[in-house]
């Protein structure tokens, strides 16, 4: 893609177009600073000086002024300056043809067009007089040498187009002195920059400080072709203008770089803007007189102004007076930031109203110096709002704490005081001046030791309050404290926050109670213990005229001499088995009044489990024989041992035993022995029976002293209600345990699980309810 550059405008001849030169774009981005080296040479010397007025100006402008310039160098030079510009010509298309030449691989065609450019060239110069033949023959030589160059350089440039304008324009000769001279150094600068790009020449080193280099090599060359006279001139040029056109060259990087600056002024503008507009916070900025010159959506919805109403006017005639406000404006125009807070508003947009606090910041130069200011007005009605309830929370928090009986503190994770209840310094009331929020514990504890030097131990006191210290760190749950008359429940809790929470409760009429009670239980205690060894005391007494009832009611019923009547006998016969139940009776509470006396041996001995079992079955056959009940014995597999007190398992077993018997009318009592499934070294008795059963929510209750399953069962079948509680307190005894499976009737299972036991020299406690007894 090419651009149109205008070189040459104005009316040059009648009838005659503007002419134009065509340049390649893609040559203009690289060729940009030597262009403008060019251009600015062009206006330090006449003829260029015609030229650049030529390409620069406009149509009018640019006619006017090359008639003017023209008028001045035939008066100034002559024909003097005609014959430098021409020899100028023909010089630099030499030059360049030699330039061409030094490649290493150049054409044959490439050097034949060279040769015969610079021919009509030099022919030109020589003989051109201002015909239009001589234009024409040095057109075509600049033709042929930039065609020839093109091919071997690949110069972009379109000499065509160099060749149309002179050949085709009619030139005089006038005209020919300001055009020809733009031609000729538009062609040296971009075929020399061209060829010594070609060889590796940087452009740095062409166009700084090289620049000499390059002009004296380039007037070395054209001294060998047109002698002394080109050189001058070439470094006179140089001399003279060098400066000049560097500090041109120095403006245009400057105006390159204002360029920059600008656009990205632009863009940081825009930036601001769009972050201003988008702005939560409303924001107001002024200039050095206090007039608004940004005024954002938020700042509207705030203040109820619209921007177009605001800007360019003074804060005061948009609010109106506000002393605290007008006074923090100019302490932000003259560099001092400013705040006014708590300021209360209403919402142009929600019409909520709320509360801002507002900043007014100085607003500075690149050179710090202040030139306006900015204003930030941050909505803070949430932060207020939340403040004002965690407050109240707090408020309530506090009254709850202190309106508590118990002592009450709180500690931070670095274990110092938060907040202490009026409770707890009532406990503490000789160190009270340390209980404030920030005191460390540990201060705390040294005070109260210090006071209190009992509570050391008799340790050094660093080391108590270090024992103190730990001890209340690793104390998780409760414990009780004697504090002179007074007892202190001291609870201390860890919180999720790594604190510690401190409870003082107290406890001292509690304390009181409990000890009337455990007074009123040892004396309950007293009292069942003193009755249970009167009734054992009593044993004999009771058995002995009962015994001797049964026994002569047994001997008289025997008839020996045919006395009694059939009657008679069934008389004898009832009061006999009354006698043996009330004997029965008695034993059960005797035996009872033994084991809560204490009263009862223990003789710890290993037994055969099964021999066990089948002893029991035997002393039991005669009761089983009178009812419709089977009893039997299912023994163990195997040889199961056991060491415990034989006669006190027997007597649960039989217990048990007996019980099936008594509630079973017709069906069997079976007794078996077997391992613990979970204990190998435990042995499990088993009793079970077909009889009516047992109500579930029963099955706790029949062990306790008195009780059977149903209330109408001791009219029915009899019995103290005891049976279940000595076996149950004898198993306590022997290291066993009692189970029950029953339901109603189908039957019930007790199970005896029994532990080995260990021969021990003292007493084995035993419990009954709430009494304490010991087996001896």
């Amino acid at each position: 893609m090419s651009c149109a550059v205008p070189f040459a405008t104005g009316e040059l001849s009648q009838g005659t177009q503007q002419p134009t030169l065509c340049v390649d774009s893609c040559r203009a981005a690289p060729l940009r600073r030597p262009f403008l080296i060019v251009r600015h040479a062009m206006k330090f010397h006449l003829p260029g000086q015609l030229a650049y007025e030529t390409i620069a100006r406009g149509p009018a402008a640019r006619a006017q002024r090359a008639s003017e310039a023209l008028t001045a160098a035939r008066q100034e030079n002559g024909v003097a300056g005609d014959r430098w510009m021409l020899r100028l010509i023909a010089a630099g298309v030499t030059a360049l043809a030699c330039l061409a030449l030094a490649r290493e691989h150049f054409i044959p065609a490439a050097w034949m067009l060279t040769s015969i450019g610079v021919s009509l060239a030099a022919v030109a110069a020589r003989e051109w007089r201002g015909t239009r033949g001589g234009a024409i023959t040095l057109g075509l030589a600049a033709h042929l040498v930039g065609w020839a160059l093109s091919v071997q350089i690949g110069s972009r440039i379109e000499w065509g187009a160099i060749y149309f304008v002179i050949t085709t324009t009619q030139l005089r000769y006038e005209d020919a002195s300001v055009v020809l001279p733009s031609i000729a150094l538009y062609l040296v600068q971009h075929l020399a920059e061209a060829v010594l790009m070609h060889f590796g020449v940087p452009l740095d080193f062409l166009w700084s400080g090289g620049m000499n280099v390059a002009t004296s090599l380039l007037a070395s060359m054209l001294a060998v072709m047109q002698g002394s006279v080109i050189i001058e001139i070439a470094r006179a040029l140089t001399r003279r203008h060098e400066a000049a056109i560097h500090a041109n060259l120095e403006l245009a990087d400057r105006a390159a770089q204002a360029d920059a600056q600008s656009a990205a002024l632009l863009r940081t503008e825009a930036i601001m803007r769009g972050v201003i507009g988008g702005s939560e916070d409303g924001v107001a900025v002024y200039d050095g007189d206090g007039r608004i010159i940004v005024w954002n959506p938020r700042m509207e919805a705030i203040s109820g102004v619209r921007a177009s109403s605001a800007l360019g006017r003074l804060r005061s005639e948009v609010y109106g007076s506000d002393a605290a406000r007008d006074a923090a404006l100019q302490s932000a125009l003259s560099g001092q930031p400013a705040h006014v807070n708590n300021v209360v508003f209403c919402d142009s947009v929600s019409g909520v109203e709320g509360e801002l606090d507002i900043a007014y910041l100085p607003l500075r130069s690149a050179d710090a110096s202040v030139i306006g200011a900015f204003k930030v007005a941050h909505d803070v009605s949430e932060r207020t709002r939340t403040a004002e309830a965690i407050s109240t929370t707090r408020q309530q928090l506090l009254e709850a704490i202190e309106a508590i009986d118990a002592g009450f503190a709180l500690f931070d994770a670095d274990d110092r005081v938060i907040q202490v209840n009026s409770a707890y310094r009532d406990y503490y009331t000789e160190i009270a001046d340390q209980l404030t929020p920030g005191t460390p514990y540990v201060d705390i504890a040294r005070a109260y030791l210090t006071v209190f030097p009992e509570y050391t131990g008799g340790l050094p006191l660093d080391v108590a309050v270090q024992n103190w210290v730990a001890a209340r760190v690793e104390r998780a749950n409760t414990k009780e404290y004697k504090q002179g008359d007074r007892w202190l429940l001291l609870q201390d809790r860890p919180t999720a926050s790594g604190g510690r929470v401190s409870l003082r409760t107290d406890i001292s009429k509690q304390k009181q109670i409990q000890r009337e009670v455990e007074e009123a239980r040892y004396k309950a205690e007293d009292a069942n213990r003193a009755k249970s060894e009167f009734l054992a005391r009593m044993s004999h007494e009771l058995r002995t005229p009962l015994n001797s009832i049964i026994g002569f009611s047994r001997l008289v019923k025997s008839n020996k001499h045919g006395v009694l009547l059939p009657k008679d006998i069934a008389y004898l016969e009832r009061v006999s088995r009354n006698g043996e139940h009330l004997l029965a009776l008695i034993n059960d509470m005797l035996d009872l009044s033994r084991i809560e006396a204490g009263r009862m041996p223990i003789l710890i001995e290993e037994i055969d489990c099964n021999a066990m079992i089948l002893e029991t079955v035997r002393m039991l056959e005669g009761q089983s024989s009178q009812s419709d009940v089977r009893v039997i014995a299912h023994t163990s597999p195997r040889q199961l041992n056991l060491t415990t007190d034989a006669a006190k398992l027997r007597q649960v077993l039989i217990n048990l035993v007996g019980n099936a018997l008594k509630f079973t009318s017709h069906g069997t009592v079976t007794v078996s022995v077997s391992d613990a499934p979970d204990h190998p070294d435990h042995v499990v008795f088993a009793v079970s029976d077909t009889g009516i059963g047992i109500p579930e929510h029963r099955l706790q209750a029949i062990f306790d002293a008195f009780e059977q399953a149903d209330g109408t069962t001791s009219r029915q079948y009899g019995g103290t209600g005891l049976g279940l509680t000595i076996s149950r307190t004898l198993s306590d005894v022997i290291n066993a345990t009692i189970t029950v499976d029953s339901a109603v009737g189908v039957g019930s299972t007790f199970r005896v699980t029994c532990a080995p036991m260990v021969r021990r020299a003292t007493p084995l406690g035993v419990r009954i309810g709430a009494t304490q007894l010991s087996a001896s």
